[in-house]
């Protein structure tokens, strides 16, 4: 077969991959829709759980763009720029589920936090019924997201001049990034904006973790519905996740009007003072706050006994290592590889098919999990599969192939023309260019797509809990597990398993091509 048709193939199986998301109404189709929505008004729990969600999800959003905006502008065209580029991909490689519980070993009551602070005797909790802890740590987490969509833009437009125009006519730094990029920048940045809002809003791991519990948010709420054995509150939850996707509609329709509401008076001329010199203390302190996160997770996996309010364990043990299964590791290690792996075939292949019209790709971020999962469930009971590893690589897939889209897409545009067509004129066919030419160009890409594939897969809970039916353990779902268990030990030292395996595969992924390219200095 020619690589022409392979491509086309390749379209045909992404299609079928994402058919939940074709079909996504198709499961409520058979509720009867009046009853169960005043059903769903009546039950005690959704006007709390709403609140809090709105909280936690506006807050994530607000958090998220305010690090953002202050974490670049005050780095962008300085000499710490593209270090803190290169250091935004290990941000992104870090667990969802790791930095919630690492947020709560430090603030939960009684937690390293309360202890540093317990002469004073403040207070410090997480789980807060207004889902403020939650919307802060969203907030951060998302932040590292933003700021690598900011960078993209960065890389591909004219802003770096027009800085350098500014500055040399008096304006400083502040007044450049409010009155010319943000401007810009910000609406470019709905569709990544639209990204953390379905997160935030669908979120059921960060916010099991986190978030306010009696109620929980929303989308915890549908979920635990959804495996109620009665058949009335699973309807319940059929409407609730409906219901996710009413609510990130509202939400998309705030933020396509953000850069209106935003928007800046263009420069009048006048010079103002101020200097954005917080952003650089912001970006260390977080960078800190990361490293006592895992020093913590650390320290609690190695721990026998830990009484408050001492600052370090009394105790030291590895009987938490020990009650910890190896069967879970391989199942993530796995799904991880396959699924990274199949994702940038897939995605290089439909990029060779030449078809501009790829962005829908995308459209599995744009949406709340909840609903996408039970769309993923009603197209395995169609092709008749048991829960499965199959099943579950397949629903991971649909996660996977966007983000790794989104890293192989700009590499693959950004080919030199030039070297491409001298390789044509010497007799390479398309095959031969494609293996010879420009998979040794794209290595680079490749590998960081990996890296972002496999801890995309690593992240995913509710799809492999959902479809895997509870009988495919990954290092996820036991990570909650424990955490349902109590036991700030266990939780370490799986959470710390989770962590590692992330970073690992982070740092293989930076390597391989200097590796690879050991001779080559001008491809590292």
């Amino acid at each position: 077969m020619s690589l022409r048709l392979f491509s086309f193939a390749a379209l045909l199986i992404c299609l079928a991959l994402y058919l939940p998301v074709i079909t996504l109404l198709a499961p409520f189709w058979e509720l009867e829709l009046v009853s169960s929505w005043a059903m769903l008004v009546k039950a005690t729990e959704f006007v709390p759980a709403l609140a809090g969600t709105l909280v936690s999800t506006l807050g994530s959003l607000i958090v998220a763009l305010g690090l953002s905006y202050l974490l670049m502008g005050s780095l962008i065209f300085t000499s710490g720029y593209q270090r803190f580029a290169r250091q935004l991909p290990l941000l992104l490689a870090v667990p969802h589920l790791a930095f919630a519980v690492g947020i709560y070993l430090l603030l939960s009551p009684k937690g390293w936090l309360e202890r540093i602070l317990a002469p004073l005797d403040i207070g410090i909790w997480v789980q807060d019924s207004y889902g403020l802890s939650l919307a802060v740590a969203l907030g951060i987490k998302e932040s590292w997201f933003l700021c690598w969509m900011i960078w993209a833009q960065l890389q591909q437009s004219t802003l770096a001049d027009q800085f350098l125009v500014a500055q040399t006519q008096g304006y400083q730094r502040a007044q450049i990034i409010r009155q010319i990029l943000v401007p810009q920048i910000l609406p470019k940045l709905r569709w990544p904006l639209l990204a953390v809002a379905a997160y935030s809003l669908s979120s059921v791991e960060m916010a099991w973790v986190l978030g306010p519990t009696h109620p929980p948010t929303l989308a915890v709420l549908a979920w635990s519905w959804l495996l109620d054995p009665m058949q009335e509150q699973r309807e319940l939850g059929m409407v609730m996740t409906l219901f996710l996707m009413l609510l990130l509609l509202a939400l998309a329709l705030l933020i396509w009007q953000l850069p209106i509401l935003l928007r800046a008076k263009a420069p009048s001329g006048r010079r103002r003072l101020g200097r954005l010199t917080i952003g650089r203390p912001a970006r260390r302190s977080l960078l800190v706050l990361h490293l006592i996160l895992a020093l913590l997770i650390l320290l609690w996996s190695f721990t026998h006994s830990w009484f408050y309010p001492a600052l370090l364990p009394g105790r030291w043990s590895l009987n938490a290592w020990q009650s910890l299964s190896f069967e879970p590791l391989l199942t993530t290690l796995s799904l991880g590889f396959t699924s990274a792996l199949v994702a940038i075939v897939l995605v290089l292949l439909v990029l060779e098919t030449g078809i501009k019209q790829t962005g829908w790709i995308l459209l599995p971020l744009f949406l709340p999990v909840l609903p996408l999962v039970v769309g993923q469930y009603q197209f395995i009971l169609a092709l008749d599969m048991s829960p499965s590893w199959v099943a579950v690589l397949l629903a991971h897939l649909l996660w996977v192939i966007p983000y790794v889209y989104l890293v192989l897409k700009p590499a693959y545009i950004a080919l030199p023309q030039e070297q491409l067509l001298t390789a044509r004129t010497l007799g390479l066919n398309r095959a031969e260019l494609f293996t010879r030419l420009k998979l040794p160009l794209l290595l680079r890409p490749i590998c960081a797509a990996f890296a972002l594939g496999f801890s995309v897969s690593l992240a995913q809970y509710l799809p492999t809990i959902f479809i895997g039916a509870g009988r495919v353990e990954t290092l996820t779902t036991e990570t909650l597990s424990r955490f349902a268990g109590g036991d700030k030990r266990l939780l370490g030292a799986q959470t710390l398993a989770l962590l590692a395996v992330a970073l690992i595969a982070y740092s293989l992924a930076q390597r391989l091509p200097q590796m690879v390219y050991a001779n080559r200095r001008s491809m590292h």
